[in-house]
């Protein structure tokens, strides 16, 4: 429960890859802080930019700036911010969603025959 008291998460590269705390930053209202060098990468790349920070290797050293940043960007955007991370979250990053993209491309691949195939069904 902790992590819903804070207005701002910093988010760390697990293997240069986006970790789930991106998700749980957003689901909980919060503002992610995400490397700068994940910005082009899905599915951070479709993340709106005004429900983002990003932070570079100077602001690892010096955090003041960027920490700022998020939690003014946090406390303009107020309830309704918080709302539309939330939802923004749930509609695009659930296990919900997930599933039903999952089942929507074996069910293309069973209609074209593919489903065995180790190659992906287009």
């Amino acid at each position: 429960m902790e992590w819903t008291a804070h207005k701002s998460h910093w988010i760390n590269p697990v293997l240069n890859n986006v970790p789930i705390r991106l998700f749980d930053a957003l689901v909980t209202g919060g503002i992610p802080i995400v490397p700068y060098s994940l910005r082009s990468l899905p599915p951070v790349s479709k993340i709106p930019r005004d429900q983002i920070v990003f932070y570079g290797p100077e602001d690892i050293i010096s955090p003041d700036s960027v920490a700022r940043e998020a939690v003014e960007l946090f406390d303009q955007q107020g309830k309704k911010g918080v709302a539309t991370r939330h939802l923004y979250a749930l509609n695009e990053h659930h296990a919900a969603v997930r599933l039903a993209e999952v089942l929507r491309h074996a069910g293309e691949c069973i209609g074209c025959g593919n489903l065995s195939s180790k190659l992906a069904c287009h």
